[in-house]
């Protein structure tokens, strides 16, 4: 008996020495008289106590009681058969103003009259998530912003649509866009978003005038709407409308002024840095926008009027920023080749007038040849991009419009073609790619780092999600699920785990069997896992995945004993798989049982725990298929 109660007393020694230094904070108090029994050093730290007793009691009744309170305000009673345990996130702020978010869970221990309470200190992983969230939500402005200059072909409708791709991924709920008067030196806004009922005043289009700053080009920052010194458009409106800050950024045409587009946002000290080089980045691109634009609606004017008075056509050709030339039949230039070719190419008229045109590559004759014999034909093209060859050797990309030359009796005696130089819009149209690629990058990179977190935290059982994700992947093309779903759930599997990180390393690897309260602290690491991952915008269903890897057909699993119909088949792949590689995988409480002993254990519940066709398709991939991990 002595030795059994010693036994027992250096358990719950060890248990009392875990508990009071692991680095999440524990509570515990009595359900009828709200006493508090004990709370260990993480938790005083939390809340910046410097000994033991500092944590007060209404600190504890106000923010672990609450959920007591719940289910007596609901007419739950404390028998067994209660809610034994609760989750909830919350934002706590210490004296000195330092905000921190945790997340609590509540069990009950009905039988004890105690509620065990642990906090985790989530405010790392809050802030990682809205700076991950501002950057996507920045990429996807300037993306959406460059999308809309490449494929709008009238300023006018751009114009129209930036406040509304500002308002949608920019989440700046009041914008507009003005255009500068220089008559009446004045900018009169064109469009508006979240406040249209303001564009006029008094029966008549509202106007403004800005300072000189604004003028010569600099943009105006204004991080405190209400207190600032400086005339700012609609302020009264927009200050009563809850915004609390706002940009104004101009832009211009050839270093004359065009016109600016206006911002305001709803929190304190919006437009950081990063902001401000978002938008001088956008004015930029419009700049180069209505170059484009000017660009594109003299080439439309020259090809529909290309048949014409001969000098008034002169004339347009020699005036177009395009470079316009002729060739004859053999392709040759002949009389036409205009300022802005030799100004786009290097070749001075006389150079190239009777002779091959020089700025087709080498490797590109073939081409070249295929398309003038189709408009010697009579055949008119447009909208063709190429690369071509200026006089130093440099390569230009080139948009090209041409159609044939007819002489008085309608024979096609050559061909005459218009060409903008694209250089600079197909690299925004790269870049555009580039940042894509950067999100889709930086989205996976992520992924990796969450599996790594889990594997730091439990060295024992490193690489089993990327074991576990190897094995569903097989399991899923072996299904014929298609490329989309297999992704899908490759990236639920290498995370499936990631709740882990709150659960104490000494439970993770503890070589005995666990505890009932230590299993049903593992047992949270689905919910947790979802917690994490839920408000982090996957355009698919990761977190419920994650979520569900650990339910079963027959209702036995958890967190929520769901049953076959509302459980999704990834997670239903992703449960034999994991099933799978646990067992075959050694671990502190035991040794490895082995692929066949594995596959016997999902024979065995096919049906009843495991989906039969997961079941019958994994059989398939460690049978016929060889699979290794």
């Amino acid at each position: 008996q002595k030795k059994a109660e010693l036994e027992l007393a250096q358990k719950n020694e060890l248990i009392h020495t875990i508990i009071c230094n692991i680095p999440i904070g524990i509570a515990a108090h009595t359900m009828d008289t709200k006493k508090l029994l004990f709370a260990n050093d993480s938790l005083k730290k939390m809340f910046g106590c410097k000994k033991a007793g500092d944590v007060g009691e209404e600190e504890i009744k106000k923010i672990f009681f609450a959920p007591l309170r719940q289910n007596q305000a609901k007419g739950e009673n404390t028998k067994r058969t209660s809610k034994k345990v609760s989750q909830r996130d919350i934002i706590h702020k210490g004296e000195k103003g330092v905000t921190t978010f945790m997340h609590l869970t509540h069990i009950f221990l009905y039988g004890q009259n105690t509620v065990v309470t642990t906090a985790t200190d989530n405010t790392k992983i809050v802030q990682a998530t809205d700076e991950a969230k501002r950057q996507s939500r920045l990429y996807a402005l300037l993306s959406n912003i460059d999308k809309a200059i490449v494929h709008n072909r009238l300023s006018d409708q751009l114009l129209l649509d930036i406040p509304m791709i500002l308002n949608k991924y920019g989440q700046f709920h009041f914008s507009w866009v003005g255009l500068y008067d220089e008559i009446e030196d004045v900018f009169k806004p064109i469009a508006t978003m979240g406040m249209e009922n303001v564009l006029e005043e008094n029966g008549q289009q509202r106007s403004f005038v800005l300072g000189p700053g604004i003028r010569e080009g600099k943009p105006l920052i204004v991080n405190n709407l209400q207190a600032a010194d400086e005339y700012v458009p609609w302020k009264e409106e927009a200050v009563g409308q809850g915004f609390c800050s706002c940009g104004l950024f101009p832009f211009s045409f050839k270093g004359k002024l065009l016109g600016l587009i206006a911002a305001y946002s709803t929190d304190d000290c919006s437009f950081t840095a990063k902001e401000i080089d978002l938008f001088k980045e956008v004015t930029h691109d419009l700049s180069f926008a209505f170059q484009s634009y000017e660009e594109a609606n003299l080439r439309a004017l020259l090809q529909k009027e290309m048949i014409g008075k001969n000098y008034e056509l002169q004339a347009l050709i020699e005036a177009s920023p395009l470079a316009i030339f002729e060739l004859d039949q053999e392709g040759c230039v002949q009389s036409i080749w205009n300022q802005a070719a030799e100004k786009m190419f290097g070749y001075k008229k006389q150079e190239v007038v009777g002779k091959k045109l020089p700025i087709v590559p080498k490797e590109k004759i073939g081409e070249f040849k295929k398309l003038v014999s189709r408009v010697l034909k009579g055949e008119s093209l447009s909208n063709i991009e190429l690369t071509r060859r200026r006089k130093d050797g440099s390569s230009i990309n080139i948009m090209l419009a041409t159609a044939p030359l007819y002489d008085h009796h309608k024979n096609i005696i050559g061909v005459m073609a218009i060409i903008s130089d694209i250089t600079q819009q197909k690299r925004i149209i790269n870049r555009i790619s580039e940042n894509e690629q950067n999100i889709k990058r930086l989205f996976y990179q992520t992924i990796e780092s969450m599996s790594f977190i889990v594997e730091t935290k439990d060295p024992y059982t490193s690489g089993h999600q990327k074991r576990v994700a190897k094995l569903a992947s097989s399991i899923s093309r072996q299904m014929g699920m298609d490329d989309g779903q297999r992704n899908i759930l490759d990236l639920a599997s290498v995370i499936h785990d990631i709740g882990k990180i709150y659960i104490p390393q000494s439970i993770l690897s503890k070589p005995g069997n666990l505890t009932e309260i230590e299993f049903s602290l593992i047992k949270l690491h689905p919910e947790s896992s979802y917690q994490i991952l839920k408000n982090i915008d996957f355009p698919w269903p990761i977190a419920e995945i994650v979520l569900q890897h650990h339910e079963r057909l027959d209702g036995s699993g958890y967190p929520k004993g769901l049953q076959d119909q509302d459980i999704l088949i990834e997670a239903k792949i992703l449960a034999v798989a994991d099933v799978m590689e646990a067992m075959s995988s050694h671990r502190p409480y035991r040794p490895a049982s082995g692929i066949e002993k594995a596959l016997e254990e999902i024979r065995k519940h096919r049906g009843k725990r495991y989906e039969p066709a997961v079941v019958d398709a994994a059989e398939k991939v460690f049978k016929e298929n060889k699979f290794v991990f």
